[in-house]
């Protein structure tokens, strides 16, 4: 997987010029990870396969709308949850919202994922400095360690704590407030 800004500049610029190869390379790049989210939302292993393709063309179709790859992984997240949410909405009104929330309600707890919460966390996380919440996002979002996200923003794993550290005060802030 592209670590640094660069190459992952470089690969979104092959794709979006309609290069195959690299398309590929996208693929299976991050793929599995996007995968594991969307198996949050939607536990059968087919319907989560089919939905990884469909958000994949929108990530292909729309690669041009990323304005900041600093967050490339973070929006083709959003993309890939928002295609599981779809999902969840036309299964929805094919199935009784009871027998839903019977399928999901284990799997959900597990995540401990909230939807409001998640609006409040993205709400807050909005009012980080830039760098503070691209470090926030990859450490606590992806589980990157810290001298990987110091290779992927060309940073030192130093100030890649240090940025780590601001942010959960800064949050701690707005969360008091």
């Amino acid at each position: 997987m592209p670590t640094k800004i660069e190459d992952i500049e470089s690969l979104v610029k092959a794709c979006i010029e309609d290069d195959k190869k690299a398309q590929k390379l996208m693929f299976e790049s991050y793929a599995p990870r996007l995968f594991g989210y969307i198996r949050r939302y939607v536990p059968n292993h087919h319907d989560a396969q089919d939905i990884l393709v469909e958000a994949f063309y929108k990530i292909l179709v729309h690669l041009n709308q990323c304005k900041d790859l600093l967050y490339f992984e973070a929006w083709m997240r959003r993309i890939a949850v928002n295609e599981a949410l779809m999902f969840l909405r036309k299964q929805k009104t094919k199935m009784d919202f009871a027998e839903l929330e019977a399928n999901f309600t284990e799997r959900i707890e597990e995540d401990a994922y909230d939807l409001e919460a998640d609006q409040y966390i993205e709400a807050s996380l909005e009012q980080l400095p830039k760098g503070c919440r691209a470090v926030f996002e990859l450490f606590v979002f992806e589980q990157f360690s810290h001298q990987e996200i110091a290779e992927k923003l060309g940073i030192s794993a130093h100030t890649s704590k240090s940025q780590l550290a601001f942010a959960k005060l800064k949050l701690k802030s707005l969360q008091a407030k």
